[in-house]
């Protein structure tokens, strides 16, 4: 007779199971199974279902696509092709429907019990009502008719070095890419994609009603090498109001075959008239390499030496032991990586009367970069003003000015095609070397190199610094001949001038020859 069935004639009456262990054992592992069983059930039981419907306020039509979410929970559904929603879910009542949906005002709904619920949005004008920035001035969104979009509100509010980053994945028909991961490195900006093979695809930049010619090129004076400066970068983004792009031949008419790549029409901020505001704000961050190369240490970067030289038919260039004792060996890539700080601060003055509105803005960005030697520092500041001479009659002047700092690493970005740079050369360099001497110099002696050098010093080492000066003027004379009838005159100047410092000390700008064995092999 088995345990199994000495516990049916127990449950059966049959048999009285006085000090046998393993029968008790039994017992109790069965009614902990019942008990788990009944939990789970119990949990199960605890779910709720919560039903509803989406519909037109005014049509009574459903609503298919509306997006139906508990607040305060990442729970959320999407209403089906009649408008009906269902929730399981372990929350309690009461709970708060937001409701949105889009062409429609988003609404918030307290449910205090299970009956369906039906939800009613009304068709949200505002979008339509907003007014835009143009060429020819401002219109309501409504009146438009070419292809105008804008930046959300709430996206300018957002810590970035440069405005470009503000218009990434946030306007639909636009594509920004970064040329480099370095703090002020250039973007690419197409407008609906490129529309020249020989000539540039840049859309034009209209700031206050001034039109920016922006080339980098003029950043780079030749004297160093590396990731370009950005020139849009010594713009302060938080001095921006609204940021409008302009992208068929019907809203860009005004400006000719120059914005035929499209136009960025940016409005800097203003005062408020009968009020005087003065704001500080600042932002503190750290950056962090959330993910690094995934490299041989040192035991398996000797082991792989060892495979190949069997392969060619040569003697083994590791003992066992020297393998066992190599272990994880020097870290290259992690050793010139850090956590790397951000900070803003800004500072502004702003306000009007009746006739006249005005705002001064000085700015401070300090962001470093998460590998060492590399950062960006901009000091920049703004005095717009504008005022109403006579109900016709009206002048503005904007002046603007930054200094821009730019600590960028040297050579091209790692990729499969070319190894040289600073960076790519130390990622290359073997774990069994050593990276810094046991009294604190820099080792550049390695029997894996054929020329003696350290792809850490070159990078602490090596000046390669760009300083950027700019300043933006403009003024502008405004007179209303008729009610739909402006005539206005703008004049303006902008002035970038570039200096470049680079020095590499004479070990550093020897050219790094090809290592013997280039030990990239990821473990995968």
């Amino acid at each position: 007779m088995n345990l199994f069935q000495r516990y049916k004639k127990y449950l059966a009456g049959k048999l009285l199971p006085v000090n046998d262990p393993a029968l008790l054992r039994l017992s109790v592992q069965t009614m902990l199974f019942l008990s788990l069983v009944s939990l789970s059930a119990s949990a199960q039981n605890n779910n709720v279902q919560l039903v509803g419907k989406v519909v037109d306020d005014r049509t009574k039509e459903p609503l298919a696509g509306a997006v139906v979410h508990i607040k305060g929970t990442t729970h959320h559904v999407v209403a089906d092709d009649e408008g009906a929603f269902t929730f399981i879910t372990g929350q309690k009542i009461p709970v708060v429907y937001e409701v949105s949906h889009v062409g429609y005002e988003s609404r918030e709904i307290t449910v205090k019990d299970y009956k369906p619920v039906d939800i009613r949005l009304k068709p949200g004008n505002a979008q339509l009502s907003d007014v835009v920035v143009v060429g020819y001035g401002t219109q309501r969104r409504s009146d438009v008719a070419g292809a105008v979009t804008s930046v959300p509100k709430n996206l300018l509010t957002q810590p970035a070095v440069s405005f470009d980053n503000l218009i990434q994945g946030a306007v639909p028909g636009v594509a920004v890419t970064q040329s480099s991961a370095q703090p002020g490195s250039t973007a690419t900006i197409r407008v609906r994609g490129g529309n020249s093979i020989t000539f540039g695809n840049e859309p034009l930049y209209v700031i206050d009603g001034f039109i920016i010619y922006n080339n980098n090129s003029f950043t780079n004076t030749g004297a160093s090498n590396g990731a370009s400066v950005n020139a849009l970068a010594t713009i302060n983004p938080s001095d921006i109001e609204s940021i409008e792009i302009l992208k068929d031949a019907s809203a860009t008419a005004i400006y000719g075959s120059r914005g035929a790549n499209g136009v960025v029409v940016i409005t800097t901020r203003r005062g408020k008239k009968g009020t005087d505001e003065f704001n500080y704000s600042a932002y503190y961050g750290e950056q962090q390499v959330s993910k690094k190369l995934d490299l041989l240490n040192a035991a398996q970067w000797a082991s792989l030496v060892n495979d190949i030289n069997l392969s060619d038919g040569k003697p083994k260039t590791f003992t066992d032991s020297a393998i066992a004792a190599a272990g994880d060996g020097s870290d290259w890539q992690s050793s010139a990586l850090r956590d790397a700080p951000v900070q803003n601060h800004e500072l502004s003055l702003a306000g009007g009367d009746d006739k006249s509105r005005y705002l001064i803005s000085g700015n401070y960005f300090n962001q470093q970069g998460t590998v060492l030697n590399s950062g960006f520092k901009r000091y920049s500041a703004r005095i717009n003003y504008e005022r109403n001479v006579t109900d016709r009659f009206k002048v503005a002047a904007n002046i603007f000015g930054s200094r821009s700092l730019e600590d960028k690493l040297t050579g091209s970005g790692y990729n499969s095609i070319n190894f040289s740079g600073a960076y790519p050369s130390l990622v290359l360099s073997s774990p069994v070397a050593l990276i810094k001497n046991g009294d604190g110099t820099y080792n550049t002696t390695s029997p894996y190199t054929a020329s003696p050098t350290n792809p850490l010093q070159d990078i602490v080492a090596t000046t390669n610094r760009s300083y950027l000066t700019r300043v933006m003027g403009s003024a502008s004379a405004e007179y209303k001949i008729l009610k739909e009838l402006v005539l206005k005159i703008t004049g303006g100047v902008d002035i970038l001038n570039t200096k470049q410092n680079y020095y590499a000390p004479t070990p550093i700008h020897r050219p790094v020859l090809r290592m013997v064995i280039q030990w990239v092999v990821m473990v995968l």
